[in-house]
């Protein structure tokens, strides 16, 4: 299915000049240009973790990068957790991420959250069931994906250029500490380690 869907886009691309038609649900919109992945496989797992690097320690500088010597953003949750990628289909690269942490498996450290709120005096049972939930985080969007000036375009129903296509096919070429690479050399690897491993 993913070839067709990226032979659609291909067909899309080159015939650019034709203008979207508004009648595109928004996940038909999404399903052009995008795929969701289940992080079930080292690469796909590396994947999420390099992209958090790039998007929490060196786009939003909420960690410390040399706290990550590897290139890959992790913490202790990350074993409790299920996690997603995001590609970008055109280009098949990773472009978000996303982890569920499932209580279940936190045994007695709680949810993140909980241990917070127990810090600040809050007991988080008191307001719901813990059993029940679940704790969405690390959720990252790489910097040239948050918002282009071409959606709007799009939505609009204006044509898409070459150009413009291209420059929404652009990834950060920021260095990572890990092997010299830059992240998207890094994502490039870990996208031909996804292919072998499907």
């Amino acid at each position: 299915m993913g070839a067709i869907n990226k032979i659609l886009l291909e067909n899309v691309l080159e015939n650019s000049t034709q203008t979207w038609q508004p009648v595109l649900s928004l996940l038909a919109r999404h399903n052009v240009y995008f795929d969701t992945r289940l992080a079930d496989g080292p690469a796909t797992l590396e994947a999420a973790h390099a992209l958090r690097y790039q998007v929490y320690c060196l786009e939003r500088k909420f960690e410390k990068p040399e706290e990550h010597d590897t290139g890959l953003e992790t913490d202790e949750y990350d074993s409790h957790a299920v996690q997603g990628v995001l590609f970008h289909r055109p280009t098949d690269r990773p472009i978000g991420t996303v982890r569920m942490i499932l209580p279940e498996n936190c045994a007695g450290e709680g949810l993140p959250i909980d241990q917070i709120l127990r810090a600040g005096g809050i007991d988080l049972a008191n307001y719901v069931q813990i059993g029940k939930c679940v704790e969405v985080s690390r959720f990252a969007i790489s910097k040239e994906f948050r918002r282009r000036w071409t959606d709007d375009m799009m939505v609009a129903s204006h044509p898409l250029s070459p150009q413009d296509a291209a420059r929404q096919a652009n990834l950060a070429t920021r260095r990572s500490k890990s092997k010299g690479e830059s992240v998207e050399q890094r994502l490039d690897r870990v996208q031909a380690q996804i292919a072998v491993e499907q």
